[in-house]
C-alpha cells in the first residue's frame, strides 16, 4: 500500500526537524531523503524533476569548467561556464519560489551568499595577487590550507552539534568526517560559482587593473598567468571566507536556510 499524502501538519513537522536537527548537525543525506521524501511522486514530481535539472545544470558548469584546463578552450569554455551557472541558480531560483523554501534546504544556499563576502574582499585586494598566480607548489599549498582549515572548522562544529545524537559504536568519527566532507564539497562547489561570476563580471568592472583582467579572460593577455589558477585561488578563497564567516551569524550553523529565524519565531 502507497502511503497517504502528507498533510500540512506533516509538513511543518517534517520541515522543522530538518531545519533544527538535521541540518545543524550536518546529516545531509538525512535531509535529502527527508525532503525527498516530502516530494515523493506522483504528486509533486514537478519538484524532483527540479532537482533533476538542476543536477544537469550542476554538470554542465563543471564540463566546461574542466575544459578551462585546456589553454586553447579557456575563453569559449568560460563563457559557457558563466551560462551554466545562470541557468544553473536560476532553476535553483525557480524552485525555490514554486516549490517552498523545504525544497532548498538540501542545497545550502547559504555558503554562497557568505562565500560573497570573500569575494568582495577579492576584488578590493591590489591586483598583485592575481598577476603572479600560476600552478605551482606555492598555489596548491594555499589551496589545501584554505581548504584543509575550511574542513577542520566545519569537522570540529559537526562533532559539537552531534554530542551524544550518534551510538558510539566506533564509526562515530568516520560518520562526523563524512558529514563534514560532504558540507565541505558542497561549499566548494558553491564558491567556484561565486569565484567564476565574480572574477570574471565583477573584477574585471570593479577591480584595478581590470582591463588588463579582462584580456586575461579573452586569452589575450601577456602575462604569464593562468585563468584556471585564478579561479581555483578565488574558489577556495571564497570557501574559508564563507565557512568562518559564520561565526558573524546569529546562533546558526552555515547550514541554515536563507531565513532569519529571530523573525520566524516571533512572527
Amino acid at each position: 500500500m502507497a502511503p497517504p499524502d502528507p498533510t500540512a501538519a506533516d509538513k511543518a513537522v517534517l520541515v522543522d526537524v530538518v531545519e533544527r536537527h538535521l541540518l545543524p548537525r550536518f546529516a545531509v543525506g538525512a535531509t535529502w531523503s527527508a525532503v525527498w521524501g516530502l516530494y515523493r511522486p506522483p504528486v509533486y514530481h514537478r519538484a524532483l524533476v527540479a532537482y533533476v535539472t538542476a543536477a544537469l545544470g550542476l554538470a554542465l558548469v563543471i564540463a566546461f569548467f574542466s575544459a578551462i584546463l585546456m589553454p586553447f578552450m579557456e575563453s569559449v569554455s568560460i563563457t559557457f561556464t558563466l551560462l551554466a551557472i545562470g541557468v544553473c541558480y536560476l532553476l535553483i531560483g525557480f524552485g525555490t519560489l514554486i516549490h517552498g523554501r523545504a525544497w532548498a534546504m538540501p542545497l545550502f544556499l547559504r555558503i554562497p551568499a557568505a562565500g560573497a563576502v570573500g569575494l568582495i574582499v577579492l576584488v578590493a585586494f591590489h591586483p598583485d595577487w592575481w598577476e603572479n598566480v600560476t600552478w605551482g607548489w606555492g598555489l596548491i599549498s594555499a589551496l589545501v590550507v584554505l581548504g584543509g582549515v575550511s574542513f577542520g572548522y566545519l569537522l570540529i562544529e559537526a562533532r559539537n552539534h552531534n554530542t551524544g545524537m550518534i551510538s558510539d559504536r566506533g564509526w562515530t568519527p568516520f560518520v562526523l568526517a563524512v558529514r563534514a566532507l560532504s558540507v565541505t564539497i558542497t561549499g566548494l562547489v558553491h564558491s567556484l560559482f561565486v569565484a567564476v561570476v565574480g572574477m570574471i563580471t565583477l573584477t574585471t568592472v570593479f577591480g584595478e587593473k581590470n582591463h588588463q583582467l579582462r584580456e586575461v579572460w579573452a586569452g589575450t593577455s601577456d602575462l604569464s598567468v593562468s585563468p584556471s589558477a585564478i579561479l581555483a585561488a578565488a574558489t577556495f578563497w571564497c570557501l574559508a571566507a564563507g565557512v568562518f564567516s559564520q561565526i558573524l551569524w546569529d546562533d546558526q550553523p552555515i547550514t541554515a536556510p536563507l531565513s532569519h529565524r529571530r523573525w520566524r519565531d516571533e512572527r
